[in-house]
């Protein structure tokens, strides 16, 4: 069955896997008020996405100024590595 995160799973994995910044987080942003009110989430996906949605909103594109990165703005490497540090990349979807 089809997860209303499917898409923002599959942007997650393509970032991961190299992809720009851009994309992701127009769908994390995209998606931050239907995510609240979609009764088919479960709350792991809930959690899931408000830790996805708080990590991206602190995203940037490389490279990051240096007042920004003062500011806690993480570039698009940095934030790789933050996503998996935080495990966040554990409910990426499968290749379409």
């Amino acid at each position: 069955m089809a997860s209303p995160l499917d898409p923002i799973r599959r942007e997650v994995a393509a970032f991961l896997a190299g992809g720009a910044y851009a994309p992701l987080r127009a769908v994390v942003v995209d998606a931050a008020a239907s995510v609240d009110e979609d009764a088919r989430l479960t709350e792991a996906e809930r959690d899931w996405f408000d830790e996805l949605y708080d990590a991206v909103y602190m995203g940037g594109e490389d490279p990051v100024s240096p007042s920004d990165a003062r500011a806690g703005i993480l570039g698009a490497a940095a934030l790789r590595v933050h996503l998996r540090e935080l495990g966040l990349d554990r409910f990426r979807a499968p290749p379409a």
